[in-house]
């Protein structure tokens, strides 16, 4: 037990040096990550017409009040094999800002009125329309769109970009033109996605009403589900969450997680739901641009919806650079990386907005300094290893916000 415990101690010790000594010789290169922002190149995709609308994706008028995208971008911008399932009011697969994000399903022959993959659904190309039960999921809302473009909107010099451009997005629809959606489809697109590979399902919208069916369908999948925490009743003023839920994300489940919203000033957004102990981070939600069903254009939304398609994004980056992720360390890294938002105290359960860079930085497999430490002779018993993998990545995280610390004390 002591030997164990003193292995423990002196891997510590050893990371602590490295910390400091990498502070050191990185000095320079920390602090050329802080204008990084503001010198932009092509791969900071603001190549894109309306991509100077996008304070989501860098905010000019608020330091660090946005998404972190430009540093995360240079990592990653996603990758064709993470496919989020939106379940929402369907996708406009022909937009020429999306079109080319769209997940096909490679195993149908369009059109020929077969059900190929025998799946149970005919013709199913690029999602399926649960609502009406065809094979289209063409929206005929302009919700589901706007939430795909944020999501992955394609990087192509056309209109806006997408906070994961080379990520797909299946269109699962389960709402119709106007009124209420069936929680049977809902529970059909989940396993629908289930059985096509997705690994992160998008829910921006909600109800006051508790769902068993929703419950089990989202506890026995193995995906990471990003929920919007609504936003507000007639008041138009958002609803403290802990005392009246909105689900699906209020369920008290290890697979969701639960999005408000913030505005341009790092404010909670006037509309959006909170709760200390439901709602579990914040993501931009007002004034967002994005595409739209008309004429392949763009136009502006508020709500949690669109601050949980964001949250959604850096999930999807996040497993572009480890696919092996499991939901849990998802979630974890997730949550973890968030940016603490003075406007966010007491209101949320990080205290804190996303921060896409963070999450992708801790998500990568080369980022885990502990394992490359004990991989040679592998001291610490086997069942230990997922614990130390999340120890390791509290500290790195916590020793980049020591060095950013730092950084502010130096100059």
């Amino acid at each position: 037990m002591f030997r164990k415990g003193f292995s423990y101690l002196l891997i510590f010790i050893l990371l602590f040096s490295l910390v400091m000594i990498n502070y050191d010789a990185n000095k320079q290169d920390q602090v050329s990550l802080v204008v990084k922002s503001f010198n932009f190149s092509q791969n900071n995709s603001n190549n894109n017409p309306l991509y100077s609308n996008q304070w989501s994706l860098y905010n000019k008028d608020y330091d660090l009040i946005d998404t972190g995208a430009t540093l995360a971008w240079e990592t990653t911008k996603g990758s064709p094999k993470v496919i989020v399932g939106i379940i929402d009011s369907g996708i406009d697969y022909n937009h020429p800002d999306l079109i080319n994000s769209i997940w096909i399903n490679s195993n149908e022959i369009a059109g020929n009125d077969i059900d190929d993959d025998q799946n149970g659904y005919i013709d199913d190309m690029y999602g399926y329309d649960f609502a009406s039960m065809t094979d289209s999921p063409m929206d005929d809302n302009g919700h589901g769109t706007h939430v795909a473009g944020i999501i992955a909107a394609s990087d192509n010099y056309l209109g806006m970009v997408g906070l994961a451009p080379n990520t797909k997005i299946m269109a699962l629809k389960v709402m119709k033109k106007s009124g209420p959606m069936a929680i049977s489809d809902i529970v059909a697109a989940i396993n629908y996605g289930k059985i096509n590979g997705v690994r992160i399902f998008n829910l921006s919208f909600g109800m006051s009403t508790y769902s068993r069916a929703l419950y089990d369908a989202i506890k026995d999948t193995d995906a990471l589900f990003i929920c919007a925490a609504g936003n507000g009743g007639a008041d138009k003023s958002g609803d403290n969450n802990d005392k009246a839920p909105f689900y699906p994300a209020s369920y008290e489940l290890d697979n969701i997680i639960a999005v408000s919203s913030i505005d341009q000033d790092g404010s909670l957004s006037s509309f959006a739901n909170y709760g200390l102990a439901s709602v579990d981070i914040a993501a931009p939600g007002d004034n967002i641009i994005s595409t739209t069903i008309t004429n392949n254009q763009y136009t502006y939304m508020d709500g949690t919806s669109m601050a949980n398609a964001y949250v959604s994004a850096t999930a999807a980056l996040a497993l572009s650079v480890n696919p092996k992720l499991s939901v849990a360390n998802l979630k974890t890294i997730i949550l973890l990386a968030s940016r603490p938002l003075s406007g966010l105290t007491d209101k949320v359960v990080t205290s804190g907005i996303i921060d896409a860079n963070q999450t992708v930085k801790l998500a990568s497999p080369n980022y885990n300094i502990l394992s490359r430490l004990i991989s040679v002779n592998k001291p610490i018993e086997e069942d230990h290893q997922d614990l130390i993998v999340q120890c390791q990545n509290v500290i790195n995280w916590f020793s980049d916000k020591i060095k950013s610390i730092f950084m502010f004390l130096g100059n």
